[in-house]
């Protein structure tokens, strides 16, 4: 089985508290305000890109033994295990949405997309309108699912590829290579097809999130590859060259939908930071991202991630300020999100591996998760 890295959990943790806060933060503060606005837009922008970042980096390392052996079961055993990852929980939702929806005969017409996650795989827009893409109308959040599923089944046939890698110069011409696939993508959205209904798209269309997810890939491949371990200096160099970039990246100041799509200029990055977090045996990275609470939270991200945006309308109580407001709706997501994973998440998890996967002599069973746990967003 696959060397555990506990932090990958703790990691998507800390991917969906940044998307948790921004919504919670953003329920009170106007995401134009000038004071406010950008700082939350950069930080949903640093949320969603760690997430497709990290979910290259650990759908390349749990799966890429069993893809390599180019079995058809091992193929199918793979989409069933990122099926059974997300739909059980997904479709609930869906359903609930519908339920819930005062015009729910609209999103009907467009159910199929919902159901085959394919809502952000191009863009709709509902009757005509310039602004409203309904692959965000009825789960603000799906989005990124449907382009997740998108990124897990391209990965089957790229994976070869990326296994094929196995030297350091053909690893970082790679790596130059998507990130210059994407700058260019970048250009064409924001500059050669400027106008608002377009550019608008970028946040959600699965192609732009395609540099994101491979250069996750790459970073999981590198750390499979390598010979020996980095010097410790050079270690403490790539930490803080990657801090400066961020931050570099952040001066910037840009209209809303182009802070937004900065968030792959943090790609390269938030892809080091993953690298040394997870390579790193230092005490405080350990003391950190492999402490028990953490992970906990960290398994149950996917149920923050979904369930999240139904606390942000928490009614105001006389006498309960502002503070005490946004401690309650954390905790009660918290709460929630935990009960939920433990409750239905694992067990349907289970349920669908158990009954589906293709289960061969001498295999671990398709029921027992790759990894410390679902290690991915």
């Amino acid at each position: 089985m696959k060397t555990q890295i506990p932090a990958l959990t703790s990691l998507r943790f800390i991917a969906a508290m940044c998307i948790f806060t921004v919504h919670l933060l953003g329920h009170y503060v106007s995401y134009e305000d000038a004071s406010y606005g950008p700082f939350l837009i950069k930080f949903a922008s640093f949320g969603m890109t760690t997430f497709f970042v990290l979910s290259g980096f650990v759908i390349h390392w749990n799966y890429h033994d069993q893809l390599s052996q180019k079995k058809n079961y091992h193929i199918f055993n793979y989409i069933i295990s990122r099926i059974a990852r997300i739909y059980p929980l997904y479709l609930v939702m869906v359903f609930f949405c519908l339920a819930i929806n005062a015009d729910c005969s609209k999103f009907l017409i467009y159910l199929p997309y919902y159901l085959t996650l394919s809502q952000s795989w191009y863009p709709v827009f509902f009757e005509g309108a310039t602004h409203n893409i309904f692959a965000m109308s009825l789960i603000g959040c799906a989005w990124s699912l449907s382009t997740e599923m998108f990124l897990y089944l391209i990965y089957i046939p790229f994976s070869l590829f990326i296994i094929s890698i196995n030297k350091m110069k053909t690893l970082a011409l790679s790596f130059f290579s998507i990130f210059l696939l994407g700058y260019i993508l970048f250009y064409i959205f924001f500059y050669m097809i400027p106008e608002y209904t377009i550019t608008k798209i970028w946040v959600q269309l699965f192609l732009t999130r395609l540099p994101e997810f491979f250069i996750g890939c790459l970073v999981s491949q590198y750390i499979l590859i390598k010979e020996k371990e980095e010097n410790y200096w050079v270690k403490i160099l790539l930490f803080f060259g990657a801090i400066f970039y961020l931050l570099f990246i952040y001066s910037y100041d840009d209209s809303f939908w182009k802070m937004i799509a900065t968030g792959f200029i943090l790609s390269p990055g938030i892809a080091a930071l993953i690298y040394l977090i997870c390579s790193s045996n230092a005490l405080i990275f350990k003391k950190i991202f492999e402490n028990r609470f953490v992970l906990l939270l960290g398994d149950a991200s996917y149920s923050i991630y979904m369930l999240h945006i139904f606390f942000l309308f928490v009614p105001r109580v006389h006498g309960i300020d502002l503070y005490w407001r946004l401690f309650i709706q954390i905790l009660f997501v918290f709460l929630i999100s935990i009960g939920i994973y433990k409750g239905f998440e694992i067990p349907m998890r289970k349920l669908i591996r158990t009954r589906f996967s293709i289960k061969k002599p001498n295999e671990i069973h398709p029921s027992v998760e790759l990894g410390y746990s679902p290690q991915h967003p």
